[in-house]
């Protein structure tokens, strides 16, 4: 496993904890876990540094997401919200899987469980940080009410490797929410510039990593030329 695809934070470590999202009124210790694993990605798989140049933690993007008005009123982050302080990094995209129950996919497409395991899998190898929603809370009818960074996801569902920031550990998946053929109820795609992969990856997974990367900076109108220039040459083998 690569322990640097999203560093081990915990969302009630004291020095964040009382911390509060925006103007929810409420705190990363019992509320941040996007937070904590936003932060945790963008620091591990796009090294993102704070003002001192360290690495970025959770108590870092709760300020600066509250400065700029990044939380909405449940204290969820905006979609644009990373974009507006990381200009190489985005949250991208997000859907739920078929292992909720009709009515609780809200505004995000539903994927077959099958078909959003792969996609996970993929996004992984390809260095494109992945959070994974779950279900933390038991006998409230399988709610998605966690969400954890994927770390390791190899063919073998029973391998999974997450940073859950309630320990703020890394854990096996199966261990904390069962098997992922059931347990994954959905996933949120934070994309950038990769730089960490796990050790199952190939050259053409990490290419498809850096590809989908600038994909995702001409959509936002970034480097437009180069990057497309770049991806046409990489398609069309033209040098």
């Amino acid at each position: 496993m690569n322990s640097n695809i999203a560093l081990p934070y915990k969302q009630n470590d004291p020095r964040w904890a009382g911390k509060l999202l925006g103007d929810s009124g409420l705190a990363i210790g019992r509320y941040g876990c996007y937070t904590a694993v936003s932060a945790a990605i963008l620091a591990g798989t796009y090294k993102v540094k704070n003002r001192k140049g360290e690495p970025l933690t959770p108590g870092d993007l709760c300020d600066m997401l509250s400065v700029i008005g990044g939380y909405n009123e449940n204290g969820q982050i905006m979609w644009w919200a990373l974009a507006r302080l990381f200009p190489e990094c985005k949250l991208w995209t997000g859907a739920w899987t078929s292992a909720l129950r009709a009515g609780q996919n809200g505004n995000f497409q539903v994927v077959d469980q099958g078909a959003a395991l792969e996609n996970v899998k993929e996004a992984l190898r390809a260095g494109i940080g992945i959070g994974i929603c779950v279900d933390a809370v038991l006998g409230d009818d399988v709610k998605p009410d966690h969400i954890v960074a994927l770390v390791h996801a190899p063919n073998d569902p029973s391998e999974w490797l997450i940073m859950d920031p309630i320990t703020g550990r890394f854990d096996r998946f199966m261990e904390r929410y069962g098997d992922p053929r059931s347990g994954v109820l959905g996933y949120r795609v934070i994309s950038g510039p990769p730089t960490e992969f796990p050790p199952y990856s190939t050259s053409d997974d990490q290419d498809d990593g850096i590809a989908f990367w600038k994909a995702v900076q001409i959509a936002d109108g970034k480097n437009v030329e180069t990057y497309a220039r770049e991806l046409a040459e990489t398609i069309m083998f033209v040098r």
